[in-house]
């Protein structure tokens, strides 16, 4: 994982996995405030857009169809 001051490194590929890995690892206190977020190997600074596509794509992998949820 990568420390405070860079985000948290999301794999694109593998955006859901990537992201329970890193929330496991992180305390209450830290998922309470902003937390910060880069997609491995892409340059870019998470300014919001970095942080909404992450949940934007996150939140359409988990409701498809592989997941089997609804």
């Amino acid at each position: 994982m990568a420390d405070d001051s860079e985000g948290l490194e999301i794999t694109r590929d593998r955006i859901t996995k990537s992201l329970m890995t890193h929330f496991k690892m992180l305390s209450k206190n830290h998922l309470y405030g902003d937390i910060e977020f880069h997609f491995r190997d892409e340059p870019g600074i998470d300014a919001g857009g970095v942080r909404r596509e992450v949940f934007e794509l996150a939140t359409k992998e988990v409701f498809g169809p592989e997941y089997g949820l609804f």
